[in-house]
């Protein structure tokens, strides 16, 4: 009771979550854990599962599932105000896509469609002397416990101005399946360390993108829809059955990965690694002689192999899936990262990124929301080019707190400039990091710092970041070197269980920490930066 009002008291005590994870194995959690990192996915479990009027459920679960509904509504709003791209209208239905085709003498659009539904086709088959009604009325056995959906066609054009169709399911019109619909990808730090892994080895890389990946996998839902005017004349208006994951289906993620992990364990004799379970390894042999690991790495249909004969993997994959447009080799770019190989000064090659393209597309993303305001990014140069004002400490920032729209902004800019970090920008970690404690209520002054850094990578767009397998200088006079046997004792590195065998050249691993000691002057809490590096020794 409070005021006299009866009120649902907000706790999740009590409740444990049974959770399947992407190894198979599962474990019950405590349910406010599994609220904290999955609200969405928990809350339309509880609602499939008719447990949300629990009081454990009832407080929250209406407030996430409003809060997604605002998120999906924005979403369709900034897809319907989206007219063009890059000067060319982009099309809404496939009526409208063959209109503007007529109106412009050309075929560009309706080349697209037929492209697209020529390699769509395989997910879906029609029932033949059904109507949508007696489907509706359950009177049709084969789709008996079947859900209806639309399917569309979504346009856009690319940088090179051709135009792109894509064929996807309205997979928000189903229920969420009971299936796991939590499909993993290969992270970034495992990315850098298999261009690590390369140099250290000699060891080439080359990547390929799989073509229409989740059309490979079986759809795991029960789906019927309504053929559309994409379908073709023949098919318009009749009744189609769901036989592929396609694009937009909750599981269709879930479904491509595990097809093409059983593939590349059962058939191309890879295991995934412990530490990453979409890095992939087997050992073998340079030129018959001394063994080594080679790997390959997936993100979602992005493949990546470092191996001493990538070529011969490649065309392994080949054999069974479609290689978009047929070309596999050196990666020139992997999750939106630019990948060249540069020359050290020792004569030795080694892989970089860089991310000057994402950076250039984020400052542009910044002008605009400025321009929203009536502003412009500033570009001149100032006595300071550090990527944060001098002296400017945000815990004691008194500027007024942003309203939604700008602290809605704050947090998109946080994100970008994030991705510019996993990308290589390292320069600006530490400030983005000591802003993005301010997400939840950002003042005026905290977003005016976020601008200075755009303003920064405006000034210096191109940094790289340079997988160097060669030893570092490092001035060990400046470290305290004691002799710590009598704190610690005669300790020695415990290796993991069933680790595999050390194959290839040794590395050396080298720690580099620091703080700045009480730098919070409101919290007195320390600011600790990590630099590990992985070199061959001397």
């Amino acid at each position: 009771m409070v005021g006299g009002q009866e009120r649902l008291k907000r706790t999740t005590a009590g409740w444990k979550i049974n959770v399947k994870f992407t190894d198979g194995t599962s474990a019950w959690l405590p349910l406010n854990l599994v609220k904290q990192s999955n609200p969405i996915e928990l809350a339309e479990y509880a609602i499939l599962n008719h447990i949300d009027d629990e009081p454990a459920f009832k407080w929250w679960v209406s407030l996430v599932i409003r809060k997604r509904n605002r998120m999906v509504n924005k979403v369709k709003k900034k897809y319907w105000r989206t007219t063009h791209k890059y000067g060319i209208r982009v099309p809404k239905t496939v009526a409208e896509a063959l209109q503007l085709d007529k109106e412009n003498g050309n075929t560009y659009w309706a080349d697209a469609v037929a492209k697209e539904m020529g390699k769509a086709k395989v997910a879906y088959v029609p029932i033949e002397g059904v109507t949508p009604e007696e489907v509706r009325s359950n009177k049709v056995d084969q789709l008996r416990g079947f859900q209806e959906i639309k399917c569309h066609i979504i346009f856009d054009v690319k940088m090179d101005f051709t135009r792109k169709a894509r064929f996807v399911a309205g997979g928000h019109m189903t229920e969420t399946p009971l299936s796991l619909t939590y499909s993993s990808v290969v992270s970034r730090e495992s990315v850098k360390v298999a261009f690590l892994i390369a140099a250290l080895n000699n060891l080439d890389i080359m990547s390929c993108d799989i073509g229409n990946a989740y059309l490979n996998a079986k759809c795991r839902e029960k789906i019927w829809f309504i053929a559309g005017a994409e379908c073709g004349p023949d098919l318009q208006g009749c009744v189609c059955k769901l036989v592929r994951a396609l694009y937009g289906l909750k599981s269709s993620g879930a479904a491509w990965r595990a097809m093409f992990a059983e593939f590349i364990i059962n058939i191309m004799n890879f295991a995934p690694t412990r530490a990453d379970a979409d890095v992939y390894m087997r050992k073998n042999y340079l030129n018959g002689g001394s063994p080594y690991y080679e790997y390959l790495l997936v993100y979602v249909d992005d493949v990546l192999v470092v191996s001493h004969a990538p070529e011969e993997v490649m065309k392994q994959i080949g054999s069974e899936f479609e290689i978009k447009n047929g070309k596999y080799g050196p990666p020139t770019s992997y999750l939106g990262a630019e990948v060249s190989k540069v020359q050290l000064g020792n004569g030795e090659e080694c892989w970089s990124m860089d991310s000057k393209k994402y950076v250039k597309a984020a400052i542009d993303i910044v002008r605009g929301l400025l321009a929203e305001d009536g502003r412009e990014l500033k570009t001149s140069k100032s006595k300071h080019e550090g990527p944060m004002p001098i002296n400017y400490e945000p815990e004691l920032d008194s500027t007024p707190h942003c309203d939604e729209e700008h602290a809605s902004r704050y947090r998109q800019i946080i994100g970008i400039l994030r991705w510019a970090i996993e990308l290589g920008r390292i320069d600006i970690l530490t400030e983005v990091s000591l802003l993005s404690q301010y997400q939840a209520d950002p003042r005026e002054g905290h977003l005016e710092a976020l601008y200075w850094i755009v303003n920064y990578l405006h000034r210096y767009p191109m940094r790289r970041l340079v997988m160097n397998h060669t030893m570092p200088e490092i001035d060990e006079s400046v470290f305290q070197h004691d002799d710590w046997t009598d704190f610690y004792g005669k300790v020695v590195e415990e290796d993991p269980p069933n680790m595999p065998v050390p194959l290839g050249n040794t590395i050396q691993m080298s720690c580099f920490v620091d703080a700045d000691h009480a730098g919070n002057k409101v919290t007195r809490r320390s600011h600790t930066g990590v630099f590990i590096y992985s070199i061959i020794p001397q």
